[in-house]
Formats: structure tokens, C-alpha cells, sequence
């Protein structure tokens, strides 16, 4: 929600959750077997949860002076902000959009896509946490 547009804001997710019951019950009728029937999530809300979950990252490099040198520190995230960085990843992800998508169809891609641990968001993540562990060595900056 940007600038107070709450109608907006709620009218895009609507459509994002029809595109993803959509793609999720075309997935349940495609499949045969019972078993796999019974892992796929119909419920929108739950995959969105889902996929914020495995989206949030735990560290992040921060720059901190020593020495007339910036070096990256990993340092842990707070709750909030892991919650606040993945959602943001989710929407990024889905305004990078081709030119013969609309914004709620990618947006809904992508929150299956996180949500089943593969996808943009998650490879973001997964670039992050390299990251920090290339910077591990200065760790030990994180509490001079």
C-alpha cells in the first residue's frame, strides 16, 4: 500500500489470490496420484504465509570502519526486518514483470514459487547468505 491507496492495495491481492487458487487447483486436477493431491496448499493465504517464511533471510552484511578500512560485517536481523525484507523481495520480484504480464499474475507466481522454495525471492536469499559467509572472517568486528 502506497500513499494510503488501502482499495488499490486490496483489490490487487484479491485478484493475486484468484490467480493463485487458479494455478493451485489446475495443479490439484492435473495430478493423479492421492499423495501428491494432499501437499498441494489450495488455501492462498497459507501459501502466502509460506512463502514469506522461506523467503526471510537471517543475516545481512553491514559496513562497519576499522582501520581507514570498510569492511561488510554479518550481523543477525531482527524479526521485523527479516518479515519486512522478504515481503519486499515478493513485491519487487513481482514488479519485474514481462512485458505480456500483469503485476498480480507474476506477484502470484512468485509467492508459489517462494512458497515452494525455489524462484527470484529465494535465490536472493540464498545470494545474501553467501555473502555473509564470504565475510565471516570479519565477524569478529561486529562487537569492537
Amino acid at each position: 500500500m502506497r500513499m494510503g491507496k488501502k482499495e488499490l492495495a486490496r483489490s490487487i491481492m484479491d485478484k493475486t489470490f484468484m490467480t493463485i487458487k487458479k494455478v493451485q487447483l489446475a495443479k490439484y486436477y492435473n495430478t493423479q496420484d492421492p499423495e501428491e493431491r494432499a501437499k498441494i496448499i489450495l488455501n492462498p493465504l497459507e501459501l502466502l504465509h509460506k512463502a514469506v517464511e522461506n523467503s526471510k533471510p537471517f543475516l545481512e552484511t553491514t559496513p562497519i570502519k576499522r582501520g581507514g578500512h570498510t569492511y561488510q560485517v554479518p550481523v543477525p536481523i531482527r524479526e521485523n526486518k527479516q518479515q519486512a525484507l522478504a515481503i519486499k523481495w515478493l513485491i519487487e520480484a513481482g514488479k519485474e514483470k514481462d512485458d505480456d504480464m500483469r503485476f498480480f499474475v507474476k506477484f502470484g507466481y512468485e509467492i508459489i514459487d517462494a512458497a515452494n522454495g525455489t524462484g527470484k525471492v529465494i535465490k536472493k536469499k540464498v545470494e545474501l547468505h553467501k555473502r555473509c559467509e564470504a565475510n565471516r572472517a570479519y565477524a569478529h568486528y561486529r562487537w569492537s
